[in-house]
């Protein structure tokens, strides 16, 4: 009967120069299995199950064809798919590692964690360049920090990772600061405000800036989430363009829209 053991494999980021050198050949791939001298000098762990982004082109896109959110198309290339996974992986800061333990957090009556989410976010943005997108993704630590600490918290990670917040159509961010529910915001157009400012704005359509706030039990305070990203976003707005004005975003120019209707 053969032995067979668990392996960890782990998948450090290229740094730019490694990924500027590397080039794919699917033809000239080949996997071999571990002998057990192989495996006898590995680190081993039971708890890890996915270190993500993954590099590994269209094998990926083929194995998870069949979930939820999946969006699976034939149409992108084997090759484009690994230069997109390649910028994910040079353009993150960090790996994200999901266990054992985030695993059973899928099951039945227990609560999702911010590791779950932060994968979630991140896996539905996979397939937008991440040095050239118009959609941005932040961590559920996002706007937790800039409740508790304020927007001079989070602009530093904007100004680390030369964010250009005023050129997306579609900011998305997970929200839980209580630890027992999520809800999801999104700032949509926020592009659009430089010519919201100049002309005026009369009503809200799908070229004005506004925030969405999805909350399938309603129990984050809407009203409190959009006033302290209209602040985040008018500090950003004022840094950017050495402007002094301190409501470029308003309650009018960029109100909270929830799913329901209801306008905060």
């Amino acid at each position: 009967m053969e032995n067979s053991v668990n392996v960890e494999v782990k998948i450090e980021p290229l740094s730019e120069d490694d990924a500027s050198q590397a080039t794919f050949s699917p033809d000239k791939v080949k996997i071999e299995p571990l002998t057990l001298d192989d495996a006898s000098q590995a680190t081993f762990s039971l708890d890890k199950y996915l270190v993500y982004p993954f590099v590994s082109g269209e094998a990926v896109e083929f194995a998870a064809k069949d979930l939820s959110l999946c969006d699976y198309t034939e149409d992108v290339s084997h090759e484009s798919l690994i230069t997109l996974q390649l910028d994910h992986v040079v353009g993150r800061s960090h790996i994200l590692t999901l266990t054992k333990d985030d695993r059973n957090m899928l099951l039945p009556k227990q609560l999702i964690n911010d590791t779950l989410i932060d994968f979630w976010v991140r896996w539905i943005a996979r397939n937008q360049p991440f040095t050239d997108t118009n959609v941005l993704t932040f961590t559920s630590h996002f706007y937790s920090t800039l409740r508790t600490d304020g927007v001079q918290a989070v602009s530093r990670w904007v100004h680390r990772r030369k964010l250009d917040l005023f050129s997306k159509d579609l900011i998305l961010f997970p929200i839980n600061y209580d630890n027992v529910h999520w809800s999801l915001g999104a700032i949509l157009n926020p592009k659009k405000i430089e010519a919201v400012l100049q002309q005026g704005v009369t009503a809200l359509t799908d070229s004005t800036p506004f925030i969405l706030h999805m909350d399938s039990l309603n129990l984050h305070n809407s009203k409190e989430i959009g006033n302290n990203l209209r602040s985040w976003l008018n500090h950003e707005y004022g840094l950017l363009f050495g402007a002094t004005k301190k409501e470029y975003f308003s309650e009018f120019r960029c109100p909270v829209i929830c799913p329901k209707g209801n306008v905060h």
